[in-house]
């Protein structure tokens, strides 16, 4: 039994498994390789805590709550920023909250490459935490070590996606844990694609270039800040790619509950939100330099306190709700047409059959289909290029 009968109303954040005081949940995973909470009947006393705790199913009045105060921002030391994903500002919050001698908790690789979340003390473990990661992260035991860092009066950064936020606030919150000492900071999300997919990936690039992946990048920011350019090292060489990136914003890899997240809105329970200032260039061009510009927003006083504590290390330039407005903070993306098909491609064919087929630049079929469809558009009929449509979604 799991403790929804819908996947869709799971996040899979973990609140529920770390709630129940007889460890009856475990987080297991489904055949999209996303984790799902599920419940040992036999240990289960039936209290009910777990779907109690659950923040992702809850009603919830974003009208009631206050504006953010929005900012565009930018770390003043170019090394700094040369070594984030954006303008810096998950480093220079957590070096404050490191400096009065806290924890800070946020998504790293383990030593294959998966994306797990750890606690860090230091800043050399906390730069793991630096970049981009598109994809689902797992928590582990992470919820319950913040809660025992609280209780013991450490002072703490929770980093993650707003769900991860939101779920761990509500666990805090049930379980009367006094969160004084805790900052939330949520990243602006698309979406959270399957560990599954990109571990097939990472197969897919050791078996091309036959050797193991020594390092690996979302987003290379050699390429720039508004280019979206995978990068795995192999073998001591640099293979640079977009197709993961295509199979993300293709969305047919996101976990279901992402189609209908209740969170995409610019106002956040979290005390600062941040991300990619998409859009900085058209209404604060001179603050725009290309190496990265970070979006603020500040959800609660608790948060402005810690922006301040940063003030001397950053620039920050004062925007508004409608200048920072971006998809990802007015409503979840759609769940795609295709993404049945998807799955069941996933699950029976080869990972280079996804490639070719869901991603824009792979495979001698993706050049053939957008040659003919470049050329229909200027020599043929309506009538030949629905034909011709027609075929190549069959092929």
């Amino acid at each position: 039994m799991y403790v929804h009968d819908k996947k869709e109303d799971c996040c899979g954040c973990t609140a529920c498994m770390t709630i129940c005081s007889v460890n009856a949940i475990t987080m297991k995973n489904d055949e999209e390789g996303f984790k799902y909470p599920k419940i040992n009947e036999k240990k289960c006393i039936h209290c009910n805590m777990c779907r109690k705790v659950c923040d992702f199913v809850k009603q919830h009045d974003w009208d009631a709550l206050p504006r953010p105060a929005v900012y565009a921002a930018k770390q003043k030391s170019d090394k700094e920023r040369a070594a984030s994903q954006s303008g810096g500002l998950f480093a220079a919050l957590s070096d404050a909250v490191l400096a009065m001698g806290g924890v800070v908790y946020g998504a790293v690789y383990d030593g294959e490459w998966n994306v797990i979340h750890k606690r860090a003390e230091t800043k050399e473990v906390r730069n793991e935490m630096r970049g981009s990661k598109y994809v689902q992260s797992d928590m582990q035991d992470a919820f319950h070590r913040v809660g025992e860092d609280l209780k013991n009066g450490r002072i703490i950064l929770f980093s993650g996606t707003h769900c991860q936020c939101a779920g761990l606030k509500s666990l805090l919150e049930t379980c009367c844990i006094k969160t004084e000492n805790l900052y939330l900071v949520d990243i602006v999300c698309h979406g959270g694609p399957s560990p599954s997919v990109y571990k097939a990936f990472r197969d897919f690039m050791e078996n091309k270039y036959h050797g193991e992946i020594k390092g690996f990048e979302f987003r290379n920011k050699k390429f720039g800040w508004h280019n979206t350019v995978e990068s795995t090292w192999i073998n001591g060489q640099e293979y640079d790619t977009m197709l993961y990136r295509d199979i993300f914003y293709g969305d047919n890899a996101l976990r279901p509950s992402c189609y209908q997240c209740p969170y995409k809105n610019v106002v956040h329970t979290s005390d600062i939100t941040i991300g990619d200032f998409w859009g900085i260039e058209k209404w604060a061009k001179d603050f725009d330099d290309t190496k990265g510009i970070s979006l603020v927003l500040i959800n609660t006083p608790k948060g402005k306190i810690l922006l301040n504590r940063i003030s001397n290390n950053i620039a920050l330039k004062e925007s508004n709700t409608v200048d920072c407005l971006q998809p990802c903070l007015q409503k979840p993306v759609s769940r795609p047409a295709t993404r049945d098909q998807f799955w069941q491609d996933f699950e029976n064919k080869p990972f280079e059959y996804i490639l070719t087929h869901y991603t824009n630049d792979y495979g001698w079929k993706t050049h053939v289909k957008k040659t003919i469809k470049k050329t229909a558009k200027t020599v043929l009929p309506g009538s030949a290029i629905v034909f011709i449509k027609k075929v190549l979604r069959k092929s």
